[in-house]
């Protein structure tokens, strides 16, 4: 038995635009937009063996004070040093009450200078190199699949092969390199740096200049990399850093490292975590960014009909609400027109006025869509029809406006764990029940959902 209610979701169907060749997301709209995607990028990695010459003691000092850290025992400070030094992801071991806490890099940033009766070990590591391993690389990818590439390790879905020489993906820092150009930008208040996503985490410099760690595999990165960027030239270097604790301010693919219905891996860093490949694994790009630029289009879809039993009908089923949330980033407040219009219905545009603020402004404008064909699955053999519609900023300034187009389809999907025929059990909260087995609802139509994945690597 599910305890749960006949969930009842409307779900959207976006695809994306691409600007330039190979991007996967719908990208950050500027006014000018050169893709750094491509297979010219290189991988370098300094494969070394680390050494431990004991440690230095500080009294009273804890790093990230109060946090749950890996812990230990430990009868002593020359104790709790050998622990922290048997664990290549531990800056510093913290003495406490008989136990040895385990510190990363990431809580050294969180110095606590008034931890009474705790003791700061701080191993004195010296580093060797042995050899240096260079790629080339691929982005969008990830780092197993350079090694794969150039013929470093076989076949890493074949038997056990992903498992064997963990150790060059694993408790390295890999460095990806992007020497580029400058393609025309024309005129534009500011140049943008994009990363759609990059796992995990890394550290980002361009010319020499530190833009930023990114620490969180979903969300995009966004630099603004006006004062730094060359006309020719430029070197852009993303550094994959084991050492962050992904659960500091970070977040990645629960499934990375294996899970009970997954391949899992023999790695794990400091916190427990078990560890994967690491890469650039979406779009980087840069865009000329004006005053105002369209950083995300999101698209909510809610139908307004009464919940359906019985199969939906082209044209005729119940209105559904689009609100758009627009993100907008501006370097200055400013003003100006937001506009929407959907080829549902070309007659209509809805415009709104809005006061942007400097920075991230998160703007929302709904349309109404009627009549439309809707959308469907594959087993029911019915077309699939999916709609354009289009934001637009215009600013009061005067200027070019900036125009974001994306794509949505219309359908009305439920999880469905009981009777969901019976108002009472569609309305409210219910138990499933054994007299019926977890379908999903399409449009009214039952559903029967099958299929195999396999789990991304």
């Amino acid at each position: 038995k599910m305890a749960s209610r006949a969930v009842w979701i409307t779900l959207c169907a976006c695809i994306a635009q691409v600007c330039a060749a190979g991007l996967q997301d719908n990208p950050v709209q500027g006014t000018f937009l050169q893709s750094l995607d491509g297979t010219d990028w290189a991988a370098v990695a300094d494969l070394v063996s680390t050494q431990t010459d004991g440690c230095d003691y500080e009294p009273n000092i804890d790093f990230n004070e109060g946090k749950d850290s890996p812990a230990a025992p430990a009868a002593s400070q020359t104790e709790c040093c050998a622990v922290c030094a048997g664990h290549p992801d531990c800056y510093a071991g913290v003495l406490y009450q008989g136990k040895c806490f385990l510190k990363s890099i990431t809580d050294s940033y969180h110095r606590a200078p008034t931890a009474l009766n705790a003791t700061a070990c701080v191993p004195r590591r010296t580093q060797t190199p042995v050899r240096t391993l260079s790629l080339s690389a691929r982005v969008p990818g990830d780092l197993i699949t350079d090694l794969y590439n150039n013929g470093v390790i076989g076949d890493p879905i074949s038997n056990l092969v992903w498992r064997q020489n963990s150790s060059l993906w694993d408790g390295q820092i890999w460095t990806y390199t992007k020497k580029f150009d400058l393609q025309a930008s024309g005129p534009n208040a500011a140049l943008q740096l994009v990363f759609d996503g990059v796992k995990m985490a890394a550290n980002a410099t361009l010319n020499g200049h530190f833009l930023g760690t990114m620490q969180n595999q979903f969300l995009r990165f966004t630099y603004d990399i006006t004062a730094v960027v060359r006309p020719t030239g430029n070197v852009l270097e993303v550094a994959l850093d084991y050492r962050y604790d992904p659960e500091a301010n970070g977040r990645f693919m629960a499934c990375t490292g294996g899970w009970d219905w997954a391949p899992v891996s023999t790695t794990q860093d400091l916190w427990g975590h078990p560890t994967f490949t690491r890469g650039i694994w979406k779009s980087v790009y840069v865009v000329g960014a004006p005053a105002v630029f369209i950083n995300h289009v999101v698209p909510q879809v809610i139908y307004t009909g009464d919940y359906p039993t019985a199969p939906l009908t082209d044209m005729t089923a119940a209105p559904f609400n689009v609100t758009i949330h627009v993100i907008l980033n501006a370097t200055a407040a400013t003003s100006g027109t937001l506009s929407a219009r959907g080829t549902w219905d070309n007659t209509t545009v809805v415009n709104k006025d809005v006061e942007l603020v400097a920075g991230i402004n998160d703007i929302t404008i709904q349309l109404k869509a009627s009549h439309v064909h809707l959308w469907w699955p594959n087993s029911i053999r019915r077309r699939r029809s999916l709609y354009h519609f289009s934001v637009s900023f215009q600013p009061d300034a005067g200027g070019p406006a900036i125009t974001a187009v994306r794509r949505t389809g219309f359908r009305v999907a439920a999880f469905v764990t009981g009777n969901d025929t019976s108002p009472d059990f569609a309305r409210h909260d219910g138990d499933g029940t054994t007299n019926f087995t977890l379908m999903f609802r399409v449009n009214g139509v039952a559903t029967w959902v099958r299929g195999a994945n396999m789990i991304p690597m």
